[in-house]
């Protein structure tokens, strides 16, 4: 079979956000730091997200990052019962363990924060805002291996056992500084018909390169 196409890419930092669906927005300009707070959805977006302000940071991070690849537009409806997503992650939730620890001794538990100590909790809010229905799969890899999840999507769609795949990493923690990457992408086969908007590397060190020219 051959690569998959790139057909959307979406990308979170310490500096910005950035999709190919024309979305450049800098964390100085918004006035806040990543991963942003309630509000941050609507300031770059134009549009409301309710839950925006509840989720931990992984889950915005990604929300933010599908948003910015224009999923809603580029991803055919008719193929979304059959997406996969794949997501890699070194930190995990432990943004989220960490508050939920520290409650435990408080006067008020922090129940919001408990559906968040699970790392894929990440995928489930972002296939319920795109309704993603495949198979869904979270990688725990080393430091700078996030592009196992590409490797894993491509898999899925040459065995066929997706129609389209959506592939993230997400690394998250609001320490001082503020780590944040996170890089989402649309893979699509051949005959799904998208428009690549990036070459698929023949070396996957060089996905992250890849993806950042792409969006300029």
């Amino acid at each position: 079979m051959s690569a998959p196409a790139i057909a959307a890419i979406g990308l979170v930092d310490r500096e910005r956000i950035v999709g190919t669906a024309g979305v450049d927005k800098a964390w100085r300009d918004l006035g806040s730091a990543p991963p942003g707070n309630g509000r941050t959805f609507r300031a770059v977006f134009g549009r409301g997200d309710e839950t925006f302000r509840r989720l931990d940071v992984a889950s915005r991070v990604l929300v933010l990052a599908g948003a910015a690849a224009g999923l809603d537009v580029v991803l055919p409806a008719a193929v979304r019962d059959d997406t996969a997503l794949v997501v890699a992650t070194t930190v995990g939730c432990l943004d989220a363990d960490r508050q939920f620890a520290h409650s435990l001794g408080a006067e008020m538990l922090a129940a919001p924060v408990f559906p968040y100590t699970l790392p894929s909790t990440c995928l489930g809010e972002l296939a319920l805002r795109h309704g993603l229905r495949g198979a869904g799969v979270c990688l725990s890899v080393a430091p700078g291996d996030g592009a196992q999840a590409f490797a894993e999507g491509a898999r899925l769609l040459a065995a066929g056992e997706a129609a389209a795949a959506v592939v993230a990493w997400v690394d998250v923690l609001r320490d001082d500084p503020v780590n944040c990457d996170a890089a989402l992408a649309l893979l699509a086969p051949p005959g799904l018909g998208l428009r690549a908007v990036a070459a698929w590397p023949a070396d996957p060190a060089r996905v992250r390169s890849a993806l950042r020219a792409a969006c300029g």
